[in-house]
């Protein structure tokens, strides 16, 4: 899922030296986070899956792949970033194209 945040705060930062009004700025902060669970990537001879897993798992692996390849794309600065190979990477792309996007993995 999708989840953003924003944030909007008014007068919140003084300068130490200048007490006016004219020293009041106001900002605004924007992020996106999103959350995708990878669960069910699996290496499939040890996982001895047949049938409907074992075509839900090579779609796993092969979005994977296709995330990795995105990933090391955008870490090389590389022309293109190959986002169209699968549904995942495009869904991920608004968020991780953005000049100063973080990503953060957990396994």
């Amino acid at each position: 899922f999708t989840m953003e945040i924003l944030k909007d705060t008014k007068g919140s930062h003084v300068a130490e030296s200048d007490t006016s009004e004219n020293a009041l700025e106001s900002y605004s902060v924007q992020g996106r986070i999103q959350l995708v669970d990878l669960a069910g990537s699996e290496r499939i001879e040890k996982s001895e899956v047949t049938g409907d897993g074992l075509k839900e798992t090579v779609a796993i692996n092969k979005s994977l792949t296709a995330l990795h390849d995105v990933m090391a794309a955008l870490e090389q600065r590389a022309v293109h970033v190959p986002f169209r190979n699968s549904v995942l990477t495009r869904i991920l792309q608004d968020t991780m194209a953005q000049e100063n996007a973080k990503i953060t993995m957990f396994f």
